[in-house]
């Protein structure tokens, strides 16, 4: 309800957002009218939000509140969910000032994995109690995370070509994981400082912008693990204290001159994390980096409606927090970060009927980071040698006054390379947890002016649960559909279906899962209807 709008960068975009070997999600939010829904559907499916919207003299402000709750499809899977957004922007001559405030307040319960008998069987439960070890209904198995978060934004027009703006941010978390083995406490300090500086001139055959900045994050965290006594928390096992900071500094050139298109870019990033275990006097220092991480890409315009591109990009991935201490409470030292180069090419077209776009890239990804699990659940990772990363997009869209079509497909082949655990070697094995074919159809009817048909159909082929590929997850086939009803200029009527072909299916298995739990089973045929009043 919130976000506006999402737009995935795909592979490295290191030059402009830092490490990562696979993409950048940015997302926007913006309202500019007054808004209040509630809908309610299948599991008792609660929500209800709330956009207002101000305007003083060269203020904009906005605030937004929405609930959400629901008692889930299977045992111990419930969620409650409480956010609280506001936001101010003043706008001047040559300057603008952004403002944020975010409080987020989070419960949902985790059925834990289940074993394909026990899936059979009945696909609703939660993970049960086996022998002495309790399962996820008798410990209370979920999660509580309360986070606040604010921020600042600063825009300067220094010159007709020259331009400024800084972003900062912080943002603290309380989180607690009561968990089949353990009890997981976590209190989180983030903070975040980004300046940059543009350079943007139009010139007789295009135009050239040149953007240069400096990102800085900072992390500190209190990690602490307890015995987990039916939901209560219990003796201490361990406690760390983990401070990290990463740091991207960048520069990034776009050039158009007439049918070409040059971008070119280089950063420079480097990760630290301190551990200190309860017992250390001292804490113990990784480092990551400075790596060096180029982008360019060069695109040509066929027609003023079609264009070709090529781009290559090293990517680099350093381990997350949560990998490096998982909730077994263990440091891994050893982990290293993901990293390879990236190269694509493509051809888009843009048409008055249709638009058109093929993509085939590749990249040979070292020290690839999997998850996998103990014999209690745990989870941990490690380094699996490297993964062939290579593959083909298309999509196609048709789309006239009142009826638009859209066809995507992605065909992903990864293999592991150069990976073997103790004597095993699974070398040319499909990459765990990722399907080799995926394909969607959308379509969206306008099929009067005041009623709007929409309807979807996924498709996902198998993909293999463990790293040997000996247990797959079946292909399924997944149909959703909404209408819409615009009964008047403030007044909107709304009904959506999820799965409406009721086909039983398990949407997000636990890859590596010990004692082969990897099952967690997706709602079947699930309706919600909803009223939305705007002014």
């Amino acid at each position: 309800s919130l976000i506006s709008k999402a737009e995935l960068l795909k592979g490295p975009a290191s030059s402009m957002y830092g490490a990562g070997a696979g993409g950048a999600l940015l997302l926007s939010s913006k309202s500019d009218h007054n808004e209040a829904g509630v809908s309610y559907g299948t599991y008792k499916r609660f929500q209800d939000s709330i956009h207002l919207n101000y305007k003083i003299k060269q203020w904009d402000l906005h605030f937004f509140q929405n609930h959400q709750q629901g008692e889930g499809y299977r045992d111990q899977s419930a969620i409650r969910r409480d956010l609280y957004y506001a936001s101010q922007n003043y706008t001047g001559h040559k300057s603008a000032l952004h403002l944020f405030q975010l409080y987020g307040d989070l419960h949902y319960q985790t059925p834990g994995g289940l074993t394909l008998e026990q899936q059979n069987l009945n696909p609703r439960q939660a993970r049960p109690t086996v022998g002495k070890v309790l399962g996820a209904i008798d410990q209370h198995a979920g999660v509580f995370n309360k986070t606040l978060m604010g921020g600042i934004g600063y825009d300067y027009q220094l010159s007709p070509a020259w331009s400024f703006e800084a972003k900062a941010s912080a943002w603290y978390t309380d989180f607690q994981n009561p968990f089949i083995t353990n009890y997981e406490v976590r209190n989180e300090m983030n903070g975040s400082f980004r300046p940059v500086l543009k350079y943007f001139i139009k010139q007789e055959h295009g135009n050239l912008e040149w953007t240069s900045g400096y990102e800085y994050l900072s992390q500190k965290s209190l990690i602490k693990n307890f015995g987990n006594k039916r939901g209560v928390i219990d003796t201490l096992q361990a406690a760390s204290n983990i401070l990290g900071y990463q740091s991207n500094l960048f520069t990034q050139l776009q050039w158009n001159y007439d049918r070409w298109l040059l971008l070119t870019g280089v950063s420079i990033n480097q990760q630290v994390y301190k551990f200190k275990n309860r017992s250390a006097i001292e804490f113990f220092r990784k480092e990551s980096g400075p790596v060096l991480m180029p982008r360019v890409s060069l695109s040509y315009s066929l027609t003023p409606a079609s264009s070709i591109f090529i781009s290559t990009a090293r990517g680099n991935s350093p381990p997350t927090l949560a990998e490096i201490r998982p909730s077994s409470g263990e440091y891994n030292k050893e982990l290293l970060p993901e990293k390879g180069w990236n190269y694509e090419v493509g051809y888009k077209n843009y048409s008055k009927s249709f638009d058109y776009f093929i993509n085939f890239y590749s990249m040979k990804l070292e020290d690839a980071i999997v998850r996998r699990n103990d014999a209690a659940g745990v989870e941990y990772f490690i380094n699996a040698g490297g993964a062939i990363i290579h593959g083909v997009e298309a999509a196609i869209k048709y789309h006239i006054k009142s009826f638009e079509l859209s066809l995507t497909n992605a065909w992903q082949p990864y293999r592991f390379i150069n990976y073997k655990q103790r004597t095993t070697d699974f070398s040319g094995l499909h990459v765990t947890g990722v399907p080799q074919h995926t394909s969607t159809i959308q379509t969206t009817w306008h099929l009067i002016s005041q009623l709007r048909l929409g309807l979807s159909y996924y498709y996902q082929s198998d993909l293999p649960l463990n790293d040997a590929n000996t247990v797959k997850l079946p292909s399924y086939n997944i149909v959703n559909g909404f209408a819409i009803w615009d009964i008047n200029n403030k007044f909107h009527l709304s009904i959506s279906g999820e799965n409406l072909l009721n086909k039983a299916y398990s949407s997000g298995p636990d890859i590596n899962a010990a004692v082969n739990r990897f099952y967690n089973p997706s709602p079947l045929r699930s309706i919600v209807t909803g009223l939305r009043f705007t002014w």
